[in-house]
């Protein structure tokens, strides 16, 4: 069963990280480990996954949507692009205020030369749950430029 369907059956996959992500020969990319798939009526709020990949609703304690597994995505985006994540804290208090504080903390190192397309990609999915891309579909991430 493919993500899309998962959000459509009414699961979200609550833990989207690098470690859970293979890339097949076809470029096609496939997501392992469904230990923490949980159906939306008994997800566990943000008591599961790993810390610097939640989003500010799930540090929050407020009802875990699909748009969190688009935050999750913007994270791992950045930790691909600049080699390291973009709220990483000597300790989980540390990355869960960065995480709260997103407007302020998100910052793109000039060494890491990632181009205007990206880093706007980014940032629309390291926003606000309201504003994030893919609140309306896989499609708007897939026209962005």
């Amino acid at each position: 069963m493919g993500h899309t369907a998962l959000h459509e059956k009414g699961f979200v996959y609550r833990d989207t990280k690098p470690a859970k992500v293979l890339i097949k020969d076809n470029g096609y990319c496939v997501l392992i480990d469904f230990g923490l798939a949980a159906k939306l009526d008994t997800a566990l709020k943000g008591k599961c996954g790993t810390r610097g990949y939640w989003s500010p609703e799930m540090v929050k304690g407020d009802q875990y949507l699909y748009s969190g597994d688009w935050w999750s995505l913007g994270v791992m985006l950045y930790e691909m692009l600049v080699g390291y994540p973009p709220f990483y804290g000597d300790d989980s208090l540390i990355t869960c205020r960065k995480i709260l504080c997103h407007h302020e903390s998100l910052a793109f190192p000039p060494e890491a030369s990632l181009s205007p397309e990206a880093v706007s990609l980014i940032r629309g999915l390291l926003t606000d749950r309201e504003r994030r891309l893919g609140r309306h579909g896989a499609d708007e991430i897939k026209s962005h430029p």
